[in-house]
């Protein structure tokens, strides 16, 4: 399994775990929501959202990493593995993305008029 190593003071390293990947996630939503409004963002309880980002203390429920993934734009499979999706080619589909993309279709729209 993939981790990310991190730099931390005195150069020791700091091994990212699911708990941490959580957090990252949901501090990169717009708006960086606090748990509470996370939780009630998304319908999981505040306590759990707190146990699940607490070090140490891996997520249990694939269900709620899945709903952790809709709501933050991040890939369930990196949020669940630390993992990149995937062949192990950085792929974009695990970064954040926009929750309100707009088509990027510019083609002129066709407008059929009814005769009068």
């Amino acid at each position: 399994m993939s981790t990310i190593h991190l730099p931390t003071q005195g150069g020791r390293f700091h091994v990212w775990g699911r708990a941490d990947r959580l957090r990252a996630a949901r501090e990169g939503m717009d708006g960086s929501p606090d748990r509470k409004a996370f939780a009630t963002l998304t319908g999981i309880g505040r306590n759990t959202v707190a146990k699940y980002e607490r070090p140490g203390n891996e997520a249990q429920s694939r269900a709620y990493v899945a709903t952790w993934a809709a709501f933050t734009g991040y890939d369930f499979h990196w949020l669940w593995t630390g993992e990149e999706p995937g062949d192990g080619e950085p792929d974009a589909s695990w970064a954040p993305c926009d929750s309100n993309a707009q088509p990027a279709d510019t083609r002129p729209q066709l407008h059929l008029l009814a005769a009068a």
